[in-house]
């Protein structure tokens, strides 16, 4: 009985309750900031993930890559590329994250 207490105690302590927000941005051809500002290793969300981090200190629970239409011709290095990221940050680096261009969902 006493390590079920000890056990359910410790476990609720142990359990994040912090709330994330679902957020978005439309990824571009070629100008997304965290392929050229990350180096060390050719992984794109590693590369995302270290730049939230290492630019604002937004630290992200999920991260998921939606395509979002077809993919076409661009003239523009700046135009969409027909995915989205989709991100979940916590709810007091939602400020931060919109600075960088990230919306809410």
């Amino acid at each position: 009985m006493l390590a079920l207490m000890l056990c359910t105690t410790a476990c609720k302590r142990n359990q994040d309750t912090t709330p994330y927000i679902s957020m978005a941005i439309n990824e571009t051809q070629c100008a997304n900031p965290w392929s050229s500002e990350v180096v060390g290793r050719d992984n794109y969300e590693y590369r995302l993930t270290q730049w939230l981090k290492d630019k604002r200190g937004i630290r992200i629970k999920t991260i998921a890559y939606v395509k979002t239409g077809d993919e076409g011709m661009y003239a523009s290095c700046s135009s969409p590329s027909n995915y989205q990221i989709r991100i979940s940050v916590r709810e007091s680096d939602v400020t931060k994250a919109e600075e960088l261009g990230f919306v809410k969902q």
